[in-house]
């Protein structure tokens, strides 16, 4: 009998330190998350203003990366988060942007986070280090072959269809640039599209090298919680 009271009071016991553990982990995660949204918001203020064919595209580079470098660090679902809150705050301190451009970095965003999630660590399997460096690089570069031309393009679409609903709705908040780009851009759209597309696969190449180089590093910090 004692010795099932016992057993009893362990295992509510291990329950009870397993949970408080879990809570301590979230509530790690949640600080990181803040953190790294906090960076992510910052960063996104630099901006480089690419110009071609009358159209000009405030190209961000930073906030990206902070976002991929979340993914190992907090995971999927705390990544989600900063990949949907980022471009709102980002518009509360720089208005230059219409909200509808926002909803569609929204949608760029998740597919971004999502798609390295899976595609780098599922598909491909490198969660973990190959001991075949050969082995390891192909995987790398293949992976990058299929995620920087996926995200390129759907970047690319979210810039294009905001300037495409903003021409057939001329109500919408358009500020800055945006009329100039809306004329532009409707004047060669197949042209501009395709250089967009160009420029993302730029950017997205250099995001996905810098993250294939130290994402292993990086997520080395889930050792401290």
């Amino acid at each position: 009998m004692k010795n099932s009271i016992n057993l009893n009071q362990t295992t509510e016991f291990k329950k009870n330190k397993k949970l408080n553990f879990n809570s301590k982990v979230q509530m790690f995660k949640i600080t990181l998350t803040g953190i790294l949204l906090g960076l992510a918001v910052a960063s996104s203020l630099i901006e480089i203003p690419v110009q071609f064919m009358g159209v000009i595209l405030p190209l961000r580079v930073f906030d990206s990366l902070i976002i991929a470098f979340a993914i190992p660090i907090i995971g999927l679902y705390y990544t989600l988060v900063i990949g949907i809150v980022e471009p709102w705050l980002h518009l509360l301190l720089d208005g230059d942007h219409p909200p509808l451009q926002i909803f569609f970095d929204n949608i760029a965003n998740i597919t971004f986070i999502i798609s390295f999630y899976f595609i780098y660590y599922y598909l491909f399997k490198l969660r973990n280090k190959s001991n075949n460096l050969k082995t390891d690089v192909i995987k790398k570069v293949s992976a990058g072959v299929v995620l920087v031309p996926l995200n390129a393009i759907v970047a690319a679409l979210a810039f294009a269809l905001t300037l495409v609903v903003l021409y057939f709705n001329p109500t919408l908040s358009r500020p800055g640039d945006y009329s100039n780009n809306i004329v532009n851009f409707n004047n060669n759209v197949t042209k501009i599209f395709f250089i967009l597309i160009g420029i993302e696969i730029l950017r997205f190449t250099f995001i996905y090298i810098l993250f294939s180089l130290i994402q292993r590093r990086i997520g080395h910090i889930q050792r401290y919680y």
